[in-house]
């Protein structure tokens, strides 16, 4: 689904795409319970470009490997929102939320996202100041492989859920990544498994900048 104008666009169907497919690109989009948004390698869920819009999930997104995205925001001004009713699914080498807008603000109430391998659920390069937090997180995350990131962010991270980076036979899982912002955790951080032979080392909050 295509719409190159400010209209809403509400999926409350299925959607399948191939590799290198987008599901729905749209400035504002409600993707609803009953939307199924099924994607493959190098692809992208819902792409959200322009000024001032709103992407709200409530149903799922399944993405493939090679860097897809479920949810793709750029332009400013956005809310990108995940309702407690949604789903994910993340392939190896995948995203779950990527923001790399200016103002936009992520607000994530899914119950809960699994990783696999070489992950990130939020990644965002937004790092206006607004006073409120660029990055808000209330979905439980789980690193069910390794060398993965809950949340990976230049700006202000809230973090309300327990990230647990710490099954069996994984290693090198960071549960939240600060780069040049802040981030704040008001809840559990379980942290994963090191191997030092592959510097891979498991942290629970790191920053840098």
């Amino acid at each position: 689904i295509y719409s190159d104008n400010q209209g809403l666009v509400q999926n409350d169907n299925t959607i399948t795409s191939g590799n290198y497919g987008i599901g729905i690109y749209a400035t504002n989009v409600d993707n609803n319970l009953s939307g199924n948004i099924a994607v493959g390698d190098y692809s992208i869920g819902i792409f959200s470009s322009g000024i001032s819009g709103v992407v709200n999930h409530k149903g799922s997104i399944t993405v493939g490997t090679g860097d897809s995205v479920g949810i793709f925001a750029m332009g400013s001004n956005k809310l990108i929102t995940t309702d407690s009713t949604s789903s994910m699914s993340i392939s190896n080498t995948s995203f779950g939320i990527v923001n790399l807008g200016s103002g936009n603000r992520v607000v994530s109430n899914m119950s809960t996202v699994n990783l696999s391998d070489d992950s990130i659920y939020i990644y965002s390069t937004d790092n206006t100041v607004s006073g409120l937090a660029n990055i808000t997180n209330n979905t439980q995350i789980n690193a069910t492989g390794s060398r993965n990131y809950g949340i990976y962010s230049a700006g202000k991270v809230e973090n309300y859920a327990n990230i647990v980076m710490n099954t069996s036979g994984t290693s090198g899982n960071v549960g939240i990544y600060s780069t040049n912002g802040t981030a704040e955790n008001y809840s559990t951080i379980t942290v994963g498994y090191s191997d030092p032979s592959t510097n891979s080392y498991g942290i629970g909050m790191a920053a840098t900048g």
